[in-house]
């Protein structure tokens, strides 16, 4: 029977994530600024990250296997989630707004899942064994190129649209 201080360490981080993803709901819809040219941020200091991590500790030639499919799946699922996220010309401004889409956040909230439901199987045990870190070491390469395909790959589908955009206002 699990402990009581188990529950709660799986319930706290379920209760942040329904937090979180109501409050990302509720305000889908209010138009925020759309800077394109930010867009190369988070993708650069996100692939500063996972180099450091994957040159401190490289992984074995299944790692970067999976670490390939990671990136190539999360490429697609970033390109649709570009595609989800409305890009509009303010013309009392004549910037680019952009609205959240409800699908867009919960394909988001999907993943989180995915991934936390996928830690507590691999994770479920207390006493961990050497194959079980193993594992944890192949899904974290997984989700290492998985995070970083989804981010930039989202990113350029909606740079791209907005460079359409504002070549077309500009005409």
């Amino acid at each position: 029977m699990p402990s009581s201080n188990g529950l709660m360490s799986n319930l706290i981080p379920l209760a942040v994530v329904v937090i979180v993803m109501l409050v990302r709901l509720r305000r889908a819809d209010r138009p925020r600024p759309f800077k394109p040219r930010r867009l190369w941020v988070v993708p650069l200091l996100y692939l500063v990250m996972v180099a450091a991590l994957l040159a401190v500790h490289p992984p074995a030639w299944r790692g970067w296997l999976l670490f390939g499919a990671g990136l190539a799946v999360g490429s697609a699922l970033g390109w649709q989630r570009g595609k989800l996220t409305r890009i509009e010309h303010d013309p009392v401004t004549g910037g680019l707004v952009m609205r959240q889409s409800r699908a867009g956040l919960v394909l988001i909230f999907a993943i989180v899942g995915v991934r936390m439901i996928a830690r507590q199987a691999l994770l479920g045990s207390d006493a961990p064994n050497p194959q079980s870190l193993g594992t944890v070491l192949l899904v974290t390469d997984t989700m290492l190129g998985f995070a970083l395909g989804f981010l930039a790959v989202q990113r350029v589908e909606m740079g791209l649209r907005a460079r359409a955009m504002l070549a077309g206002a500009t005409r």
